[in-house]
């Protein structure tokens, strides 16, 4: 009321994608780990198996795994969440609740008294969180030792502090043109992260490669009956042996993570297990393996707009 200011109505010519920025993950803590190991051991079979198809046998197992995960897995819901500062306990809780309803009080009556218990309620709660904030890092220090490895320390520093890393891409220069879609963003990184993989740019580790093949010639190409140890297949012993190696990494395209490996029965990683040692006796790589997400993380003190600077 009383303002001589008008609306100013902008609009973008350009359409903008919308981003899903924290795709659904598999909550493992609620899973269901006796009914899945029941479902895998009735549905997976060596009759999902094809030697002379190797892209159909992946994809058969593959989308087996995952109808039997669906139904005893549960899936964490998609979209971005705030997390939680570790120091957060319910006196801070208590404390900003205080707050919160001394303020409302405040704006209901406009009264100097309820004025100054919401100055008082608000103090407090700053020391409230200033003291666990204090108290959490102290803890954390007592429990330092050499062993600590600083990229913890500085995990540890940023969650007190309350950073968010972003997630999204921001609108990418190339040339004269700016890059506004998701998939055109997509095939501008992926072009450059190409270019610096490129065969052009390894001119050491192509000389390695040669210079391997020239010195094992003669075992590259022997054409003995009896394999050598290294072209045997693979054990079951040998299988569960790189599991345990193994951590619980992000998930690829197939949504199959190493953690669904570890709970089946030993008859079900036998299939697995024939399907790996196809690959390995018939040199057939599945296509379904030849693609991997990159993920694009900005280089400290680079200028985001380029690709050059992921």
């Amino acid at each position: 009321m009383g303002s001589d200011h008008f609306p100013i109505l902008l609009g973008f010519n350009i359409p903008l994608e919308h981003t899903e920025f924290a795709p659904p993950k598999w909550s493992f803590k609620k899973a269901d780990w006796s009914g899945f190991s029941a479902g895998c051991s009735l549905n997976i079979t060596d009759a999902l198996l094809d030697p002379g198809d190797i892209d159909g046998s992946c994809s058969r197992l593959s989308d087996t795994l995952i109808q039997v995960a669906d139904e005893f897995i549960p899936v964490s819901a998609s979209g971005r969440r705030r997390r939680g500062v570790p120091y957060w306990d319910n006196v801070c809780e208590d404390a900003v609740a205080e707050r919160t309803c001394a303020r409302r009080r405040f704006e209901r009556t406009r009264l100097l008294e309820d004025r100054i218990l919401y100055n008082a309620a608000s103090a407090s709660s700053r020391r409230t969180i200033l003291e666990a904030k204090r108290s959490h890092w102290r803890n954390f220090c007592d429990r330092l030792d050499a062993h600590t490895p600083v990229k913890k320390v500085w995990g540890v520093i940023r969650s007190i502090s309350g950073v968010v890393s972003k997630t999204s891409t921001p609108i990418l220069k190339s040339k004269d043109s700016f890059v506004v879609a998701c998939s055109h963003k997509a095939h501008l990184l992926a072009s450059h992260f190409s270019s610096v993989s490129s065969a052009k740019n390894s001119s050491a580790f192509a000389e390695r490669h040669a210079a391997f093949e020239r010195d094992n010639a003669s075992v590259l190409n022997s054409s003995s009956s009896s394999p050598a140890a290294y072209n045997q297949a693979f054990s079951l012993d040998e299988l569960r042996q790189a599991l345990r190696q193994c951590k619980n990494s992000s998930t690829g395209q197939d949504r199959i993570c190493y953690e669904m490996f570890c709970h089946m029965s030993a008859p079900v990683l036998l299939v697995f297990l024939a399907f790996f040692n196809l690959i390995w006796t018939s040199g057939s790589f599945t296509l379904a393996w030849r693609g991997s997400v990159v993920v694009p993380f900005l280089k400290p003190g680079n200028v985001a707009a380029f690709a050059s600077s992921y």
